[in-house]
């Protein structure tokens, strides 16, 4: 296996973002076609981001980018590369993580 955690954090590559409370680095790019096709219709629309990073984070985590929040929703596990794969989209707070849905009268 080849090990590219060199590259995710290299200067050229990587730059700084905030992921609970404290900065990270991390290769931050938009999702490219093919990634967006793996989501669930309804949430293609929204704008979101893929995060190659050495640090742990959990799904529902909050990330900052470029003065947006987003929330990790799928998770890859490249760890024999020496880095781990991350989606994130973008929370505007009026979505909720845990909705009842809607109430029937």
């Amino acid at each position: 296996m080849i090990n590219i955690n060199e590259l995710v954090n290299d200067s050229d590559f990587c730059q700084f973002i905030e992921a609970n409370g404290k900065k990270i680095k991390a290769v931050v790019q938009y999702l490219s076609n093919d990634e967006m096709l793996r989501l669930p219709e309804g949430e293609r629309y929204k704008e979101h981001i893929r995060i190659d990073t050495d640090c742990e984070l959990n799904l529902q985590d909050s990330v900052f980018y470029k003065g947006n929040e987003y929330r990790v929703v799928y998770e890859q596990d490249w760890g024999s590369y020496g880095y781990k794969n991350y989606t994130a989209i973008r929370f505007d707070g009026l979505e909720s993580p845990n909705s009842n849905g809607f109430e029937l009268t």
